[in-house]
């Protein structure tokens, strides 16, 4: 009788212990999605776009006693900053990337002659021990990353510190004129997502959803917007369109259909017990 007592009592304990590593855990997600939605660093404010922060300082009974604490003279407009950390991630002057303390304005560091940047903005990433941390854009189309806190290039990243995004479109790359979106795509776990806008004209290339690892810059899965023979929804089109049609995907709508189908393909590969 004593023994059994004792193992109830220790399948209690064990079931407390399990229940306060998941309240810890759930803790843990709440504090990091928090922590998210009181910063700004996706293009529109999270994934979804809503453009909404939860954040209570500013509101209707003290917005009109508001003072200017800090302004930037060299600021550019139709881009939208990141903010993350204590620091505000901007276009300057002269097509430049410019990192700023959010509470003083004083300029950290200045990335210039950033030309053919895309025009609504950049994306931030970091590791878990946050010793990593990058800006990833599209330029000229090309993907780059650089470094967050000093502003260098991480020539690490692609080739040479470049991916050229006209590749692996089942086109000559020096025939494509042009495949980055505007928008600069959604970081998800350690995949950068992004759409592609080659145009819809007659021999455009396709513009597809691609992953790219945030490290290294590798292609990890692609999407084919007119899909290739063998794949669901061929026979909807004319044979061959993939080798003369193009179809652009808009960034707005991929972070939860690529993180649906990342979910998908990581099951697809997971080894059975």
């Amino acid at each position: 009788m004593a023994v059994s007592r004792r193992l109830s009592a220790a399948r209690q304990v064990i079931h407390l212990g399990k229940i306060g590593v998941l309240v810890a855990v759930a803790a843990a997600v709440i504090a990091a999605a928090d922590e998210r939605t009181r910063e700004w660093r996706d293009y529109g404010g999270g994934p979804d776009n809503s453009k909404f922060s939860t954040l209570k300082q500013i509101n209707k009974s003290n917005v009109a006693r508001l003072d200017v604490a800090w302004t930037y003279p060299y600021g550019e407009t139709m881009f939208n900053p990141i903010v993350a950390r204590g620091v505000i991630y901007a276009k300057g002057r002269n097509s430049s990337l410019v990192a700023l303390d959010a509470a003083t304005g004083k300029e950290i560091w200045i990335h210039a002659e950033l030309q053919g940047m895309a025009p609504r903005g950049i994306n931030y990433w970091e590791s878990r021990d946050r010793s990593d941390r990058r800006l990833l854009f599209q330029r000229n189309s090309y993907l780059e990353a650089i470094d967050a806190r000093t502003g260098k290039s991480i020539l690490t990243f692609g080739e040479k510190g470049a991916v050229n995004l006209r590749e692996g479109l089942g086109r000559d790359p020096a025939t494509v004129a042009r495949v980055q979106s505007p928008n600069p795509g959604k970081v998800f776990e350690n995949l950068l997502i992004l759409g592609s806008a080659p145009g819809e004209a007659y021999l455009s290339a396709p513009g597809d959803l691609r992953a790219f690892d945030v490290v290294t810059g590798k292609l990890v899965w692609q999407f084919h917007t007119v899909p290739h023979p063998g794949e669901f929804g061929y026979a909807t089109w004319p044979k061959k369109a993939w080798t003369y049609s193009g179809a652009v995907f808009w960034t707005r709508a991929l972070h939860f259909m690529a993180q649906k189908k990342f979910r998908q393909r990581t099951a697809l590969r997971r080894p059975q017990a």
